[in-house]
This record gives C-alpha cells, structure tokens and sequence, in this order.
C-alpha cells in the first residue's frame, strides 16, 4: 500500500524514486494528479536530460538529416517537454518549410533547423527567419525561432541541389554541436599564369563562434619563376589577408613547403575560406594545397 506524503510541495513526484510498474503522481498545490510521461507537465527525472544532435542521416552526401538522441533524449518546446524517439526525427529530401510540407529547399541558401509538434508528432521545420532565446515564463533560456515559442532551434543547414543535398560541412547542430572538422585538398598546376592564383577553397556554416585554419602547401617553382606569398582569406576576395608569406625562392627549380594558420570569430551564417598564391615573373608553378578548418 502506497502512503503519499502528507505536506508535499508543488510538483513533488510520488513515488520517488520511481517504482517499476507503479504509476507516478504529481502534487499541483492542491491535490494529486497523475504525472504525465511527456508534453505539459511532466518533469523529468535526473537522468532525462535534455540533448539532441542533428546530423546527417546517411553517408555523405545525404538525401536527409535526422536529430538524434546525444547527452540525452529530450527536448523542450513551447514549455513542453518530449521524448526523442531512439531512431530520431529525419527529414529531407523534401521538408517543412515555415510549416508547409512538401517544400524543396533553395540550393545554396542558409536556413536555421526548428522543431515543433503537430499534434502529437514531432516535424522538423526550415525557416530563413532566425533565433533568439525565449523569456516566456515556462519556456525561458530555450533557443527558438523569433517571436515563436513553438519552434525549438535544432541547428542550421545550407542546401546544395540534387537527391541528396546536405553535406558535413554545411550542417551545423545547435545542441551537442562538438568541434566540425573538414578540409580541401587541391592540387594545382603547372601554370603559367602569374599574379594571385586561387588554389583551394571550402565552404562552411556556422553559428557565432571561433575557426581555425590551416594550411599545408608545397609549391613547387619552376625556372625563371619567383614565389611572392600565399594568403588564407575568409569571405569576399577583397577581405582581410591573413598569414602572408613572403619567402621568395630563387632563380631555378625549386620546392617551398609552407603552413599556415589562422583563427577568426565568425558571425553566424555562410562562410568561405580559401587560399591564394602570388606568383611573379614567368615560367611554371604547380602545388598541392590543403585547408583545414576546424570550428569550434
């Protein structure tokens, strides 16, 4: 026979710690009341914590992305708490859209990665409106989409065309989001251009946070053919040069193994790193350029 608390506080849980096979009740300030198992009104338990990681759904490219369970299998919405299934919630090749289903995504264009429930199911929704954190009393510190408390923020995606439009590189998660490793390799060459060359590039997102990146190069200079520098930039062309070299290799034949690094605070969004070579005077180059970009 079970004997409830006779001063229970607001929310007290009974039995506590849970017994298996015996419902839970939830004190309201006045009576008790069964304790729901998901959505409005329950409270989870030390060890359901809320988490979630959105990451692709396949080998990369993939058709789909999929929030998972990760450091937890809850998630709050609108003040309501719900379970992520062990499979997770996918979506893709065709997805939500500000709440209308069926939609195809714009290649190349950001979208932030919301979640909501309809009616009982849990829908992931794209959206190019973005994120701020909620103030709503039952809902406060939850990042969610502007002036929507339905919309819980899960990560942010830029699209690319075909069946299977996402890529590691452009997917970022909100919750769990760990550091994003990825690179480009190039080789390029034999040229006989001289001025700046572009050698490699990669494309990115992210939200507001810090980026390393490396380069490895080992221009190879031909005779007659003199190697000024190699630049990191970030974005537009006409951007910031970074970690400029100014070895120069002599008259005839010869190999410049080169590395560089940088780290910037990017801002929220798309985002393109790329490497330059300046070459003067005539002949040949060639090279094999790697960037790596580590966020977080």
């Amino acid at each position: 026979m079970l004997v409830f608390p006779s001063t229970p506080l607001p929310d007290e849980l009974f039995p506590d710690p849970p017994i298996p096979g015996i419902p839970r009740w939830r004190w309201d300030g006045v009576k008790w009341v069964a304790a729901p198992t998901t959505g409005a009104g329950f409270i989870p338990l030390p060890n359901q914590q809320i988490g979630g990681q959105l990451m692709l759904g396949g080998p990369e490219p993939a058709a789909t992305i999929v929030f998972n369970p990760y450091n937890g299998d809850w998630i709050r919405i609108d003040g309501q708490l719900y379970q992520i299934p062990p499979v997770g919630i996918s979506a893709g090749p065709t997805v939500s859209i500000d709440g209308v289903a069926g939609q195809s995504l714009a290649a190349d264009t950001v979208y932030y990665v919301y979640l909501f429930d309809n009616a009982g199911t849990l829908i992931i929704d794209f959206s190019q409106t973005g994120h701020q954190r909620s103030s709503q009393a039952n809902n406060n510190g939850t990042e969610i989409k502007q002036g929507d408390n339905s919309r819980t923020l899960i990560g942010i995606v830029m699209a690319t065309t075909g069946a299977t439009p996402f890529r590691s590189a452009l997917l970022r998660s909100w919750l769990n989001r760990g550091r994003g490793i990825f690179r480009a390799w190039q080789p390029w060459g034999p040229s006989g251009a001289f001025g700046v060359i572009e050698v490699a590039a990669t494309t990115f997102v992210s939200f507001a946070e810090t980026i390393t990146v490396n380069l490895d190069d080992g221009i190879t200079i031909q005779s007659d053919y003199v190697f000024v520098g190699e630049q990191i930039r970030l974005d537009a062309i006409g951007g910031t040069a970074r970690s400029v070299s100014m070895n120069v290799a002599p008259i005839g034949a010869a190999t410049i193994p080169l590395s560089l690094a940088e780290v910037w605070l990017v801002t929220e969004g798309s985002h393109r790193v790329f490497a330059h070579v300046q070459l003067s005077g005539s002949g040949v180059g060639s090279g094999n350029t790697g960037i790596y970009v580590t966020l977080g």
